[in-house]
């Protein structure tokens, strides 16, 4: 590739107009006021299309979220700003930084990048899209507790509710609870409700073999799964 073209590829992803000439402050006010202005304005949902069009999604900030600059992921900073309460107020108390460490047990380096992805289609899609849910159980609740650590529950609510729907019909296996577990946070996650009833569920009516129910109530012996076994109903507390 000629140099010219690369200067020309650069030229093009470089970010321009009003918000990327200002100073790193000026971009963090900026946001803050429109949020105040506008109906709803913490919530990215509310913002009519042409309004997220101005995030300007091509404006990024490298976030360090792992041990090393490996982990940095670059997001788009006006979009952040306004999605997370928690990245916003970091910036407030920070205006002047272009860069910054979030590295947090809670925050997923993969996650963030799904974030990141998803946050420049809220600035460029005429309709709000939905923040992709992974197939994967594991990527699904790293990115759900990701979002929650970031004060972005709100974005994420569709996640719960196709858990709880799909759990409904289905014969939890000992890896999900374990991942459930270990990636839930509250004793009222809705998530973690929803597991722990239907284990209740399965276990109380005998609706699955009983080796694999006493699996689980050994498994929910360990005091990791307290949280669990104290919601769940119709589940012994020893084996």
């Amino acid at each position: 590739m000629s140099s010219n073209n690369r200067n020309n590829r650069r030229q093009a992803r470089a970010p321009r107009g009003y918000v990327a000439a200002l100073t790193p402050e000026g971009q963090v006010n900026k946001v803050i006021t429109d949020i105040k202005n506008l109906k709803d304005g913490d919530d990215l949902r509310c913002w009519s299309a042409s309004a997220r069009k101005e995030l300007s999604p091509f404006l990024t900030i490298p976030l360090q979220v792992g041990p090393d600059e490996t982990s940095r992921v670059y997001m788009p900073k006006q979009a952040l700003l306004a999605a997370s309460p928690v990245v916003r107020n970091y910036f407030q108390q920070n205006p002047t930084l272009t860069t910054a460490k979030f590295t947090h047990k809670d925050i997923f380096t993969v996650a963030m990048k799904r974030i990141a992805k998803w946050l420049k289609a809220v600035c460029l899609e005429a309709d709000f899209p939905e923040l992709n849910m992974p197939e994967d159980l594991k990527e699904f609740m790293e990115l759900r507790l990701t979002a929650h650590t970031l004060g972005m529950e709100r974005y994420v609510e569709h996640f719960d509710y196709y858990y709880i729907d799909d759990i409904d019909c289905q014969r939890p296996s000992l890896a999900e609870i374990v991942i459930v577990v270990d990636y839930t946070r509250k004793d009222d996650d809705p998530i973690l409700v929803a597991l722990a009833n239907r284990l209740g569920y399965l276990c109380k009516h005998h609706k699955i073999p009983k080796a694999d129910e006493e699996d689980i109530v050994k498994l929910l012996v360990d005091p990791h799964y307290s949280r669990l076994l104290a919601t769940a109903k119709g589940l012994a507390k020893k084996p």
